[in-house]
């Protein structure tokens, strides 16, 4: 079956003496089954929305700030990962693979001896050649670990967002400045 979601959009803007409105609808595929929908109490330290076990690739991501004064971050979880003998210069937003554990990831930024990566997939391994889909090359040093998330969206009070989830990582949320619920319908892809 094709078009078993239809997704409305609406913006209209109108301040001085300029208006845009935005009106748009489509329809979109799910080739998955499953999907979640809750509501999450949301502290101010970063954590993992809990979509459950039954969503497998994550699609469409419906989420709703439902406080009534503080904003909501929504971003996904991201990875450092030590390097070093770089050959050649990898390249932020290009995809890395490791060279004999075939892990892989997507560059967000570089540092002098670190790469923060997202949509890891696999296990990278100490020593092994690390190269981005460019010519970039470095050995990895040392292990994988979890950083910071990257934020993707702020949510004001009462406010929503509709995106389509790209990667595997775990989706995160953080309070302002102190706990909200988010409501959240998330279609697996």
């Amino acid at each position: 079956m094709a078009n078993e979601l239809r997704v409305f959009t609406e913006l209209d803007y109108s301040k001085s003496g300029r208006k845009l409105p935005v009106h748009d609808s489509f329809f979109a595929d799910a080739s998955g089954d499953e999907y979640t929908f809750q509501r999450q109490s949301v502290g101010t330290a970063a954590e993992e929305i809990d979509i459950g076990s039954d969503v497998g690739t994550k699609g469409l991501l419906y989420i709703k700030n439902l406080d009534a004064s503080n904003y909501v971050l929504v971003g996904s979880r991201c990875y450092k990962l030590a390097w070093d003998n770089e050959s050649v210069a990898l390249t932020e937003g290009l995809k890395v693979t490791g060279g004999s554990s075939s892990a892989t990831g997507w560059i967000l930024y570089k540092t002098a001896t670190d790469v923060i990566l997202t949509d890891v997939n696999g296990t990278f391994t100490n020593n092994e050649a690390l190269t981005d889909s460019g010519s970039g090359s470095v050995l990895v040093n040392g292990t994988i670990s979890s950083v910071s998330p990257a934020f993707f969206a702020k949510l004001k009070a009462g406010e929503s967002a509709l995106v389509r989830v790209a990667g595997n990582d775990a989706l995160m949320t953080v309070a302002n400045s102190s706990a909200c619920i988010v409501e959240y319908f998330l279609v697996e892809d």
